[in-house]
């Protein structure tokens, strides 16, 4: 958020804004308490990332909530918590664009990282209030930057689980009912759609000859040669086997001892390419997966998960099956400006006094 953002934020909440100015010095003392990150990015060059201290955040927003307060509280009290029983956070990231939804302006699409404590219910969880944003960051910066997403999100999981002040080591100092509460936390689930999946695990994507990160031995149709392995058109669940995390990590070391045979010029190009093909990552020593560190805290295959909206709905089974019925409604001579017409003169949501959706047609407009 800009500096004039949040003053016109201010002047509307609170009728009377801080001036620019202070806005400005009090965003650079802050800043400067904030955890900094020397990230090298591609062309050589050093750049300084800031991010919010896991833990300081979390005790800063507890105490300056009593709401906060009142749920961790309760959280408490239902499940006691300490060095030996840890609670667990569940951290989420994905990529939004600001400004109109219809006329997107990609340069300033941001990675934004958050996370939560499960024990505090599923209701205080499913508030906004109750996540914890400690890191933003351009997608041009991520995009630039060496090791790309998968080295920046073990830079992050390194200072909120493996620092001194880490949640899982040092713990949280909060006051809940005006008595002291030390908190201590592990990673539980990392949460994200396919594309942060991609990204995040140096996956090579849903197109390539390994379609499913999650399964060991699915492939892409027309691509099974091997018993007991299948395509990706398969619909018996059973026959899939699921990526085990010594099995992941094994395939990521398998492939970094590849390379250095590669640069050893003891394996062509070639060999190396098909290696990478064959098992569905790319090449990455300082990513994610390849971070040997982290894995005694966590292991990435038994925490990851990507959110059943992406897999159901946005660029999942709903919309093939959409976009499906569309192409079999343009045989029978119904057009996307006809669908855009009905929708923009007659239809309505059910409770179309509460969500007009005035401006659903323009999913049907061709830009």
């Amino acid at each position: 958020m800009s500096v004039s953002g949040l003053h016109n934020i201010l002047q509307r909440v609170n009728g009377v804004a801080a001036g620019r100015n202070s806005l400005r010095a009090a965003n650079r003392i802050v800043l400067e308490a904030c955890p900094h990150s020397e990230v090298i990015m591609v062309d050589g060059s050093p750049f300084t990332w800031e991010m919010a201290q896991p833990a300081q955040l979390l005790a800063y927003m507890v105490d300056a909530s009593p709401g906060l307060q009142d749920v961790f509280g309760a959280a408490a009290r239902r499940c006691p918590c300490d060095s030996e029983h840890l609670w667990d956070i569940l951290l989420a990231f994905d990529e939004f664009t600001p400004g109109s939804k219809f006329k997107p302006k990609n340069r300033r699409k941001t990675m934004t990282v958050s996370f939560t404590i499960m024990q505090l219910g599923q209701n205080a969880i499913s508030h906004e209030c109750a996540w914890f944003t400690f890191s933003t960051l351009r997608s041009t910066v991520i995009a630039d930057a060496q090791g790309g997403w998968s080295f920046l999100l073990a830079v992050l999981l390194r200072l909120m689980f493996c620092s001194p002040l880490s949640i899982s080591k040092a713990g949280v100092p909060l006051r809940l009912g005006g008595e002291p509460f030390l908190m201590f936390g592990r990673l539980r689930v990392i949460l994200t759609d396919g594309d942060g999946a991609r990204i995040s695990l140096d996956w090579r994507g849903a197109g390539p000859v390994r379609p499913c990160w999650l399964c060991r031995n699915c492939w892409k149709k027309g691509h099974t040669l091997i018993a007991g392995h299948a395509d990706i058109c398969c619909t018996d669940w059973d026959t899939f086997q699921v990526l085990d995390a010594d099995t992941m990590e094994g395939q990521v070391d398998v492939l970094i001892a590849a390379h250095a045979r590669f640069v050893a010029g003891e394996m062509s190009k070639g060999s190396f390419d098909d290696l990478q093909k064959y098992l569905g990552w790319n090449h990455n020593p300082t990513g994610l997966v390849a971070a040997v560190d982290l894995r005694a805290e966590f292991r990435i295959a038994n925490i990851f998960r990507t959110d059943w909206v992406h897999n159901m709905l946005q660029d999942g089974l709903v919309n093939q099956e959409l976009s499906a019925f569309m192409i079999a409604a343009s045989k029978v001579g119904i057009r996307l400006a006809d669908w855009n017409s009905y929708l923009k003169a007659a239809w309505s949501f059910p409770r179309h006094r509460v969500v007009k959706a005035s401006r659903l047609h323009e999913l049907f407009t061709k830009y």
